[in-house]
């Protein structure tokens, strides 16, 4: 089971409104979901609720930001700062393509990636199904709108977003599938949600997942990957890591291995 939101009246906090709607869920429906990025207001009603809270690490990159010099006049600074940038990313993506490789971008998962995938899943708490994957594949959370819808919207969680999309990237080397991920592209951020790879190609399937942030000229990206995400930082200076706790609730009976791995997706 999974609750994606839910919210209380500001003037009707502090009752434990949440605290009785969640525990019904329960009584109606069991103990058996589990959830990911649970608000902080909300981790006391999972805990009262009976449910096991742990903390997995997300790692951010974020786009340094360039400064000229003070010698530079001001109306040249934009010019220079831009020129720069492009140098760095001309230098990181000439490097990036001696890790060359095939990517294919796949409309639904087919077989032999998803043998691929189950094939590499060894280390992760939980393994989707293959129609799964294609299902996210074709129909996005959110969705990319019409402007007037997304100025228009007065819900508190619109379904619009100015960039929503989702690719799942094969990536091949020697003839042979080497890598999968699946990169969520939104308005937001860029994020890697599910990822496999044969570690003896790591750099390969690394070196894709890089070039695809340059390009985008994405300012921020997103990944549960701590190897991924030392990489991309050692990779380049452009971007700085930081981490960001995030909350995994769980039901009693479940048993959480904290040696396996959480995937973005989950």
């Amino acid at each position: 089971q999974c609750c994606t939101t839910l919210y209380v009246d500001p003037k009707y906090e502090g009752r434990g409104y949440a605290y009785i709607v969640l525990q019904q869920m329960i009584e109606e429906y069991g103990d058996t979901f589990l959830d990911l990025y649970a608000a902080e207001a909300s981790q006391a009603n999972i805990s009262y609720a009976g449910l096991k809270i742990d903390y997995i690490e997300q790692y951010i990159l974020s786009k340094r930001s360039i400064k000229a010099p003070r010698w530079i006049p001001k109306m040249l600074k934009g010019t220079y700062v831009r020129r720069i940038e492009r140098l760095q990313k001309e230098k990181v993506l000439t490097e990036l393509k001696q890790q060359s490789c095939i990517l294919a971008y796949l409309p639904q998962m087919d077989d032999a990636t998803y043998a691929f995938i189950k094939e590499h899943s060894q280390e992760d708490l939980f393994l989707r199904k293959q129609e799964t994957f294609t299902w996210m594949l074709q129909h996005g959370f959110r969705q990319e709108g019409p402007l007037i819808d997304r100025v228009e919207s007065t819900r508190e969680f619109p379904g619009y977003n100015s960039i929503y999309r989702v690719y799942g990237v094969q990536v091949q080397k020697a003839g042979k599938i080497v890598g999968f991920y699946l990169l969520r592209n939104s308005s937001d951020d860029l994020a890697v949600k599910y990822l496999y790879y044969a570690k003896e190609y790591k750099d390969v399937v690394f070196a894709s997942i890089t070039e695809h942030i340059l390009v985008l000229d994405r300012k921020s990206f997103v990944t549960f990957d701590k190897t991924l995400a030392e990489y991309i930082s050692k990779m380049n200076h452009m971007y700085s890591l930081s981490i960001e706790q995030i909350s995994f609730s769980y039901p009693a009976s479940f048993t959480y291995d904290a040696f396996k791995r959480i995937q973005g997706g989950d």
